[in-house]
């Protein structure tokens, strides 16, 4: 299965006539916060509300090749262990309606109920084949939440083309690591370490060593879209063996040809929080 990009996110065309309504939101935290880079600024749902139905116009028919929710890291709260209390279950569930002309009607595409798709608070479902579309709908099932904390807490939502290499996955050598933003300061008197707890994010190195032309030009767009300002959807692998990321490149590193037939493009993309 794959790797999949995606650094274009039609929820963030501001001025395009992008709308976002829900069926549940607190007036301070409402739907619309979706387009916000910083996913800890947060869609929350009513206490109770654990069902709930977003609706989303992307002002206009673009082409989707990627769908994908996120919740932040401190959804529900923190916990004195330090872990999210409000985080999607595997056995949570969201269906995915797109249509060009009538919302909510499932003309275009309509999965019918995802169970399963969850993992470390972050879901993506990828179509057989782009789809254009104007209007998402998108039916959450938090079963899971419904005792504790009672409400759903969703970070970022995302409609966009996405790219995939054409020969195979990316390389083998490729790096996965969780970053403390922990601060441990030591007095040097008493030799004793105090600990300022940060939050935990995660970051994925891998590269793509046998890129076609047509590959390294896709890359070389995403570097000029996206560089290191623009979030980046990334699917290590579409089973979800290692769950979707949202983030940023730490870096924009070149992109090479080591011979007549091959390119090459490495990367680094470090979750936003």
């Amino acid at each position: 299965m794959a790797a999949l990009l995606s650094w274009v996110n039609w929820l963030d065309r501001a001025g395009e006539g992008v709308t976002i309504a829900a069926s549940s939101e607190v007036a301070t935290l409402r739907a619309s916060r979706l387009v916000e880079p910083q996913l800890r600024r947060r869609w929350r749902t009513m206490p109770g509300a654990t069902s709930p139905v977003l609706n989303i116009d992307l002002g206009a028919v673009r082409t989707i090749g990627v769908l994908a929710l996120v919740q932040p890291d401190d959804a529900g709260g923190i916990s004195p262990n330090n872990e999210a209390l409000g985080l999607m279950a595997p056995s949570d569930t969201v269906r995915h309606r797109l249509d060009a002309v009538s919302p909510g009607a499932g003309a275009l595409l309509d999965t019918a109920v995802l169970p399963g798709g969850w993992a470390a608070g972050a879901h993506a479902y990828v179509p057989a084949a782009p789809i254009a579309a104007r209007y998402w709908r998108a039916d959450l099932a938090a079963a899971s939440l419904a005792s504790a904390p009672g409400y759903v807490d969703l970070g970022r939502a995302w409609a966009g083309p996405a790219w995939k290499p054409a020969r195979g996955n990316f390389s083998y050598g490729w790096g996965r690591v969780w970053e403390d933003g922990s601060t441990v300061s030591n007095n040097p008197r008493s030799g004793l370490d105090f600990v300022d707890v940060g939050p935990n994010r995660r970051a994925l190195t891998f590269a793509f060593n046998v890129l076609t032309q047509a590959d390294a030009a896709q890359l070389d767009e995403l570097q000029r879209v996206a560089g290191i300002r623009g979030q980046v959807l990334f699917l290590p692998f579409e089973d979800r063996r290692i769950a979707p990321v949202l983030g940023r490149l730490v870096q924009v590193q070149p992109i090479t040809q080591p011979n007549f037939v091959a390119f090459q493009a490495a990367f680094q993309i470090r979750q936003s929080l």
